[in-house]
């Protein structure tokens, strides 16, 4: 437009462009939004929130399967050391009874430091895992 020449009704915008950006977290939208899909598909308010019930259940169940396999795993390897910290005793009590002193300390030495150090490293494990999940809980970023 030249500086001589006075603005018209032609020279104003012709359309307008107006961008807006909804934004939500889970699986129910807001309420507003709801009742919007309501308006385009009648029943999709009931069927989205179906939809999160199912999913909750879901998750609730892989979550439930998750903490049973967990407990018998944790069950497992304490039976299995169990077993191997007897046999590791046993066959140092049989060194010593064979008069070999210097096999049965060596034997019931290993048997015992691996059976106190599997226990402070569980411990340790067990702890970490916690510290994460309360980080986790409390929506801080992994460290």
């Amino acid at each position: 437009m030249s500086p001589s020449r006075q603005p018209t009704k032609h020279d104003e915008p012709r359309a307008q462009a107006h961008l807006a950006q909804l934004q939500y977290e889970g699986l129910i939208p807001p309420p507003g939004l709801l009742a919007q899909f309501g308006e385009i598909i009648p029943d999709a308010p009931e069927r989205i929130l179906q939809m999160a019930e199912r999913q909750e259940a879901h998750r609730q169940r892989m979550e439930w399967e998750n903490l049973r396999g967990s407990q018998r795993r944790s069950w497992g390897g304490l039976v299995c050391g169990f077993i191997v910290a007897v046999v590791g005793l046993l066959v140092a009590g049989d060194a010593a009874l064979h008069e070999q002193p210097v096999a049965a300390s060596i034997i019931g030495s290993i048997d015992i430091v691996g059976l106190v150090s599997v226990f402070v490293y569980g411990q340790r494990s067990q702890r970490e895992e916690r510290s994460e999940r309360a980080r986790i809980m409390a929506g801080q970023p992994r460290g």
